[in-house]
């Protein structure tokens, strides 16, 4: 992407608070693409986490906050006028469904 094609925000996966006010700010400002990319894995932790609003975090930040800030952005990005105008969500294999913070 050239320089000055794109911005950079402060977002917060683990607080739908800050999903929400990130994704207030892009509607202003108009979207193109959005890619959700982002995760967090704790295969050592012996203890579950939880997000700000209560959700075990890897579920809360890979999948929850994901599904809102494409539901608050869907509406802006469908009236991107770009050819190139999509949602990318990008997987990732490091996540073991049969643990939780590492534990089996």
């Amino acid at each position: 992407m050239p320089e000055g094609s794109y911005s950079v925000q402060e977002l917060d996966l683990a607080s739908l608070a800050s999903v929400k006010a990130f994704a207030d700010k892009v509607k202003e400002d108009g979207l193109d693409v959005l890619v959700c990319n982002a995760a967090v894995y704790f295969p050592q932790g012996k203890e579950p986490t939880f997000t700000k609003d209560g959700f075990e975090e890897s579920v809360g930040v890979n999948h929850i906050a994901h599904q809102y800030l494409v539901q608050l952005l869907l509406d802006t990005l469908s009236k991107s006028t770009s050819d190139l105008k999509r949602c990318i969500i990008v997987g990732s294999v490091t996540g073991n469904t049969n643990t939780v913070a590492g534990q089996v």
